[in-house]
């Protein structure tokens, strides 16, 4: 196996969501492809030498993929989630797969924090009426923080994070997660709940699991049927997580009274579709980004950083910690 800079062909993809100097400064492989698009079914051909590729969540891995980059050796995924890739398949061709499970804890569950306080303040519609020089301030009463409760469904890094947050700003957290880590919960002050306790006590819902076929709409219509009315939803998950058009259907009824959504099942982002995520992202009461949460100086860096040391690892024969498969 070659060591770092060794001819084996690597390509970085969905290059456009990452700033270009950063990753070209840090990246010295002199054999180093950078594409701003994503690896589809359209130009893998194009990449049929690639021996390494480095993806984000836009890139879709399938068997059809794979079967046409033949020389392809490993994977190397710039985010925490990999449902975007065909496990078992790759498992098939012994394909390496690493991920960075831990580069955006912080920044993930600021960014849901901020989607609570623009929905709490209604700061985008404020925004809005600024700009329109139409000023109503009964339309635009938001609500405090402080004594609400909160339920956070994942407790992995960053729903801890999200749960120390929240404690700071005298708010009561109920979470819930398969593997409870019951001691951290004692010492930030949260409470362990089953899930549909969670879905009836909880005046914001926020969701850190990653996706796969337990979670795949984990929250449709019979949990929002369990909620309170006008409850808030934020997701910084993956969309699949929430089924988008009973979450649809829910803010239309006012059983949900806001989403602050930073994903989506279609994250194409293409305004001109007529699906279920372009009507969530130009719903009222929906606070929109695109799948942003990452979007740090000091995430990327880190995720920059951690995915080019795996990379080594695999070019040096030598044991990946980050290795999904």
């Amino acid at each position: 196996m070659e060591e770092r800079g060794g001819r084996k062909m690597k390509v970085f993809f969905d290059t456009n969501r990452i700033p270009e100097e950063l990753i070209r400064n840090k990246v010295k492989y002199e054999d180093a492809i950078f594409v701003e698009y994503d690896l589809n079914n359209e130009n893998a051909e194009n990449y049929k030498d690639a021996e390494i590729i480095i993806l984000n969540v836009t890139s879709i891995i399938t068997k059809e993929i794979l079967d046409k980059l033949p020389k392809l050796k490993m994977i190397a995924l710039m985010e925490t989630g990999y449902d975007n890739v065909d496990i078992e398949e790759c498992k098939k061709r012994n394909i390496i797969i690493t991920n960075v499970p831990s580069y955006s804890n912080e920044s993930v569950a600021e960014h849901a924090l901020a989607l609570l306080f623009t929905i709490s303040k209604r700061i985008h519609e404020c925004n809005k009426e600024m700009e329109n020089c139409n000023i109503q301030m009964p339309n635009l009463m938001g609500f405090e923080l402080k004594g609400k409760t909160i339920g956070i469904i994942g407790t992995g890094s960053i729903g801890l994070h999200m749960a120390k947050l929240c404690k700071g700003l005298d708010m009561k957290v109920l979470a819930y997660d398969i593997n409870q880590n019951k001691d951290i919960a004692e010492t930030l002050g949260f409470n362990y709940v089953e899930l549909n306790n969670l879905f009836m006590q909880s005046d914001i819902i926020s969701v850190f699991v990653p996706l796969n076929k337990n979670t795949n709409h984990l929250i449709n219509k019979e949990n929002f049927d369990l909620m309170k009315k006008g409850v808030v939803i934020i997701n910084t998950a993956r969309g699949a997580i929430i089924n988008e058009q009973d979450l649809l259907e829910a803010l239309n009824s006012g059983k949900v009274a806001f989403a602050g959504l930073d994903v989506f099942e279609d994250e194409d982002f293409n305004c001109k579709k007529d699906n279920t995520s372009r009507k969530l992202i130009e719903h009222k009461n929906v606070v929109a980004t695109p799948h942003a949460g990452f979007n740090t100086v000091e995430a990327i860096n880190s995720l920059i950083d951690v995915t080019l040391k795996n990379i080594d690892l695999f070019l040096q024969s030598k044991n990946i910690d980050d290795r999904v498969v």
